[in-house]
């Protein structure tokens, strides 16, 4: 691979033949986690606040703080969407998922990591945090026969990533130097 110019994953993938793509995926990790689980704690605070003055019949005042907070509320769901579309559109910051392996990339667009599945020694997929409706994070550690390990960080009660991930193991061979649990 050359490194004196920058590498797309696409180009990546045909040259570790990784096989054909299966998905793309949002990538999330710690930070992620948090600023999702803070706009959903200031929602849930905002209609509680909301059920509140209506319920009370406060004044103008306080109906006019209420719809600061929900027009604040609204545009981080904007940016948050804004931002979304932003790493699906041009490939940053995601999980791509092929037949014979996956790529991580930077918010870049470069790659970050990969893993190919004949150098997969075993994967693991654990709930790592639960707060109740509010937010699920989902760690899949890919064990490497080299001894390293490759960890990808996803958000959701059952992310579609885990879903095709698991079609994908299933469909894939199992190689001699490898072996999944």
């Amino acid at each position: 691979m050359s490194m004196d110019r920058p590498v797309t994953p696409q180009e990546l993938a045909e040259e570790l033949s990784l096989g054909e793509p299966r998905g793309s995926y949002p990538l999330d990790g710690v930070v992620g986690a948090l600023a999702a689980f803070g706009l959903r704690v200031l929602t849930a605070l905002w209609l509680a606040g909301l059920i509140g003055v209506t319920a009370v019949g406060a004044g103008a005042s306080a109906y006019g703080r209420l719809a600061i907070v929900g027009a604040v509320v609204l545009a981080l769901y904007g940016a948050r969407a804004g931002a979304r579309w932003l790493t699906g559109r041009y490939g940053r910051h995601r999980v791509l998922l092929y037949s014979n392996g996956l790529v991580t990339t930077h918010w870049t667009g470069r790659p970050r990591d990969w893993a190919q599945w004949s150098e997969v020694s075993g994967v693991t997929s654990r709930r790592t945090m639960m707060a109740g409706l509010i937010l699920a994070v989902w760690t899949v550690a890919f064990r490497q026969a080299d001894g390293g390990t490759f960890r990808v960080t996803v958000l959701g009660l059952k992310p579609r990533f885990l879903q095709d991930l698991n079609q994908v193991m299933i469909a894939t061979p199992p190689t001699p130097t490898a072996k999944r649990t």
